[in-house]
Order: C-alpha cells, then structure tokens, then sequence
C-alpha cells in the first residue's frame, strides 16, 4: 500500500511539471508575437526607415521562439513518458495512449520558423 501512495505521489508531482511545461509552451509563443507585434506597429508609426531591419530581428526573434518552443515541447514529452511508464507498473491505473505523431505543436515550431526565415531573408534581400 505504501508503495502505491508513493506512486501516486510521484505521479502527481511528474503530472503538475508536464503540467507547467504545457503552459509555458504556450504562453512563450504568444508573449512573443504579442511583443513582436507591438514593437513592430512602433516602429511602422514611430521610424519607418527601421523597418527593413525590424524584419531582419523579427525573423530571428521568431526563429528563436519556435526553438524555444520545441525544447519545451520535448521537455513536456519526457514528463509524458515518465507517466505512461507509472500507468504501466500500476495495474489499478488506466493507461492514456500515446499520440506520438507529428501534430499540431510541431506544426507550430514548424511555421514559426518558416515565417522567421521568410522574413528575415526577405528583408536581407532589400539590405543587399
């Protein structure tokens, strides 16, 4: 019995750290485009000669999120896997299967980093 509680405390405790990395996967790529977004309408209204550069860092920026995003996405899915493994010791528990393909937070990381390089190189064309 001991042992089971102490299972279920460890799930728990794996359960609210997948938890957090899921929020945080989220919540990096929206503060960004929201910041992104923000400092670019400034610098459209405020110096609109800034604007070939502001692509150039928006690109980066973008690209830099989406690696972000993707170690935290993989962060969230070795917290995954250590829960499926206690699902799978503990025969009391239900056992969630595994999704495991390419779904849609990859798509995410995949976009952000094809719109990154769209614009950066976009706006280093026009500094050439």
């Amino acid at each position: 019995m001991e042992k089971l509680e102490a299972r279920l405390v460890q799930y728990q405790v794996l359960a609210d750290h997948r938890l957090h990395f899921g929020k945080l996967y989220f919540l990096v790529i929206a503060t960004n485009l929201v910041t992104l977004t923000g400092a670019t309408v400034a610098i459209v209204i405020a110096r609109p000669a800034w604007w070939i550069a502001m692509r150039l860092i928006a690109g980066i920026v973008l690209v830099g999120t989406a690696f972000v995003a993707h170690r935290l996405h993989h962060q969230e899915g070795s917290y995954a896997a250590a829960l499926r493994s206690i699902e799978e010791e503990e025969e009391s528990m239900l056992t969630l299967s595994s999704s495991g393909g390419f779904g849609a937070r990859q798509i995410m990381v995949v976009a952000l980093i094809t719109v990154g390089v769209l614009i950066s190189c976009e706006a280093g064309r026009h500094l050439i």
